[in-house]
């Protein structure tokens, strides 16, 4: 996720590979919601932008501005 930010900080896009996407998808579905949104942990989810990529819709469910 930090790779994510780091690449979007320098105004360039990134996408997940397919198989990392999957890990973490399966990761995140693994943690209750109360668990990743409590302080310190991932902000409430954003809206993604229309026709996401899955990397965009990941990130927005973990709280990241994707637009």
């Amino acid at each position: 996720m930090h790779g994510w930010d780091l690449h979007r900080s320098c105004g360039r896009s990134a996408e997940l590979p397919a198989d990392l996407q999957v890990f973490c998808q399966e990761l995140i579905d693994s943690v209750p919601e109360e668990a990743m949104r409590r302080p310190g942990g991932f902000a409430p989810a954003t809206t993604p932008p229309e026709n996401p990529s899955p990397t965009d819709r990941l990130m927005a469910f973990l709280g990241r501005n994707v637009d």
